[in-house]
């Protein structure tokens, strides 16, 4: 998954350092390695293959917001996730609004 520039984040290539990178998540964009900053995600390829996960949890963003596509409340996620919070499903769905907005995505015409 190679997520979009979140809106309003100016993205960094990394050899210039102009970014504190420890919370900050590693994307790929255009040919440039970038910096986006979700402080709850990350993205490591020594975890999970470097599926963009909640920090310090093997949770993937895509598992959240699946959960959340099949109709699961917040309050059934993080009580079947007890190492989730509140604040790690809201940035989920940000990152996921992110991740989309500059994409384009397939879709059928109707007639």
């Amino acid at each position: 998954m190679v997520p979009g520039v979140v809106p309003g984040v100016t993205p960094a290539r990394v050899d210039t350092g102009q970014v504190d990178r420890s919370q900050e998540t590693l994307s790929y964009t255009a040919g440039t390695l970038v910096f986006m900053a979700f402080e709850r995600i990350s993205a490591d390829p020594r975890i999970m293959g470097g599926v963009p996960c909640i920090r310090g949890t093997r949770m993937p963003v895509s598992s959240i917001l699946g959960y959340m596509a099949a109709g699961m409340t917040h309050e059934e996620i993080l009580a079947d996730f007890p190492g989730l919070s509140a604040d790690d499903l809201h940035e989920a769905l940000e990152y996921g609004a992110a991740a989309v907005s500059e994409r384009e995505l397939p879709y059928r015409e109707t007639a």
